[in-house]
């Protein structure tokens, strides 16, 4: 199956996701879209490696067209209430259309016109967030108040996890901290300069762009796919309220950088530490990588090590807040009051929305089993391990109760790496 079906998944999922401001108000579509995406994806992985040698790169261009227009037309910005700053987005980032356009139709660019293009693509989307920003300093998200405000607290001699942060929400008390301590203490330069999380975010993003650029191998296949990147529709929307996506996306990058590109495992666990550190759910993607790496000590210790360093100490300070507000939430029934896994773009809505019950939990266990089984032990492609994260990833999100936009953003970036790292005209060489 050529790399089409992903860029097909890739789009199938965007365009749902940029809907109705990326969650459920009663649009069947966009679940069913996103459900269409997810078995694209799986279908992907179950079937052969297949003999076809077609030229990707239509469908990349065609992909990467469709994302710079769906962008200019959703751009985001749901606290910005001054029109004329989504006006200048929209027409800015119209205007973009003009030099992909020509990109696209001009066959034979240089090695030198390719970097130039791809800095000025990199600026103009530095732009747009910066503009962004500039018209939405106070997103009134908890998300953006928190990650603001934990910082600080820390600072103080505060412990974060067992705290209160500024009202939002006039009905939800905000007593809770949902992400791991390497959160607020990447974030702390930040705020004590800018006083604004989402200066990482924006630097995150720049940066996963340029990984893309470069492990791609610098040609205009992964110049191109930089942009559908770094054009996503919604991601202004994703930075301006503060979602740790693209902090998330970055060191999932960086790790695929140092496993494929530098083979360092001592690195690779480190920087896996940190991710998970930050989101705890991402160490499933050590189960992943230490069957990739054939149990490699450094990775393990380093690993173990980073994520120890990160967490202990809260761990120790707190442990029932601290397991309270960052991993019970998840599995809570019912979740958090400031969860609504009813406006989730998944299953469970789609199933809820008939029935008025939640999809029954030993389905969505078994089907999850399975699919991390399939994804764990199939022997094509041992080393894909991008891949076979991103399905189990998925189906996580597409299943479970919680499935929102900045989950399948996540997804949608995961494709993008994919893509590029198999399209990189040298291929990749096996991982001892």
């Amino acid at each position: 199956m050529p790399p089409t079906a992903l860029l097909i998944s890739l789009i199938l999922v965007s365009f749902s996701v940029s809907l109705n401001n990326g969650s459920f108000t009663g649009n069947l579509a966009q679940i069913i879209g996103i459900s269409v995406s997810f078995l694209i994806l799986l279908v992907y992985l179950i079937k052969k490696p297949d003999t076809d040698k077609s030229d990707p790169q239509p469908a990349v261009e065609f992909a990467c067209i469709a994302t710079i227009v769906l962008f200019a037309l959703i751009p985001g910005g749901w606290w910005i209430y001054n029109r004329k700053i989504i006006d200048y987005i929209q027409i800015f980032s119209s205007l973009l259309l003009l030099p992909t356009v020509y990109l696209i139709l001009k066959k034979q660019l240089s090695e030198k016109f390719l970097k130039l293009a791809f800095v000025f693509f990199l600026l103009s989307a530095a732009f747009l967030r910066i503009l962004m920003l500039i018209g939405s300093p106070h997103p009134a998200i908890d998300v953006f108040i928190i990650l603001r405000e934990a910082p600080l607290k820390l600072l103080a001699g505060i412990n974060p996890y067992n705290t209160f942060y500024t009202y939002v929400f006039p009905t939800i008390i905000p007593d809770y901290y949902a992400y791991w301590p390497a959160s607020f203490i990447l974030e702390l330069p930040f705020i004590l300069i800018f006083n604004d999380p989402r200066i990482l975010l924006i630097l995150a993003d720049l940066a996963s762009a340029l990984l893309l650029f470069i492990m791609g191998g610098k040609n205009r296949t992964s110049l191109l796919l930089s942009l559908i990147y770094l054009f996503m529709p919604l991601s202004l929307g994703i930075i301006e309220a503060s979602w740790l996506t693209p902090l998330d996306f970055l060191l999932i990058c960086l790790i695929a950088f140092s496993v494929y590109k530098l083979k360092n495992s001592l690195l690779a666990g480190l920087l896996l530490g940190i991710l998970t550190s930050v989101q705890f759910f991402f160490a499933a993607l050590f189960i992943y990588l230490i069957r990739v790496l054939n149990w490699n000590k450094k990775f393990v210790f380093s690993f173990i090590l980073t994520v120890s360093v990160f967490t202990l100490p809260y761990l120790f300070l707190d442990p029932a807040s601290f397991w309270k507000e960052t991993v019970e939430v998840y599995f809570r029934n019912p979740p958090h009051p400031s969860l609504l896994i009813h406006t989730s773009l998944n299953l469970n809505t789609l199933f809820f929305n008939f029935t008025r019950f939640d999809l029954p939990s030993f389905l969505v266990y078994g089907l999850l089993a399975a699919i991390f089984l399939l994804t764990l032990l199939k022997k094509e492609s041992a080393n894909n391990f991008i891949l076979r994260f991103t399905l189990f990833l998925f189906s996580v999100f597409v299943l479970g109760r919680q499935g929102f936009v900045n989950y399948f953003y996540l997804v949608s970036s995961l494709i993008i790496l994919q893509l590029a790292v198999s399209l990189h005209p040298d291929h990749y060489p096996q991982i001892p």
